[in-house]
């Protein structure tokens, strides 16, 4: 497996289309919805023209937020992550884990929950595993992006205003 390293600027994404993802042109588009389901992550809607367009995609499914933990943070939600793949009316372009750190003192175990499910994700949608320096800057809370053989992978921060911040993995 190769891995390249680039680098990414937060906030700015550029999506690379990669036909050779799992279910990215067939009629089993939607099973992509379901790839987390094993994990917990199983109220994704079902593959779906969108009411509206996401960066041009025309088609998706997407989670609810999924509880990490019980306690709450400083905004009264406690960390959580949702699941969202998006495409055209059949193909899916890219998936997306977004993990919200609601609450700092349990950060290292939703981002070792967003690892976990990336890394399911990463196998369930490429065939391959997922590389550790990957990993190390999930559970760092790190921008970066990564090409692992023809895929394109990123990892973006997003700090918020008020002291929380949420980290996305994207699979293009």
């Amino acid at each position: 497996m190769k891995v390249g390293y680039w680098v990414c600027a937060v906030g700015f994404i550029s999506v690379l289309v990669i036909p050779k993802l799992v279910n990215s042109q067939n009629e089993n588009v939607g099973k992509a919805c379901q790839f987390l389901s094993e994990v917990g992550i199983n109220d994704t809607n079902n593959w779906k023209e969108l009411n509206y367009k996401f960066d041009g995609y025309t088609h998706g499914c997407l989670s609810g937020y999924n509880d990490i933990g019980n306690n709450v943070g400083f905004n009264g939600l406690p960390n959580n992550i949702a699941y969202y793949v998006n495409g055209v009316k059949d193909k899916v372009i890219f998936y997306k884990l977004v993990v919200n750190i609601n609450n700092l003192q349990e950060s290292d175990k939703a981002l070792s929950d967003l690892v976990q499910k990336s890394a399911i994700l990463m196998e369930k949608a490429t065939k391959l595993k997922m590389p550790a320096v990957i990993k190390d800057k999930i559970l760092k809370g790190e921008s970066s992006g990564f090409v692992v053989d023809e895929y394109k992978i990123q990892t973006i921060r997003k700090n918020w205003p008020n002291g929380g911040y949420e980290v996305h993995f994207i699979l293009s």
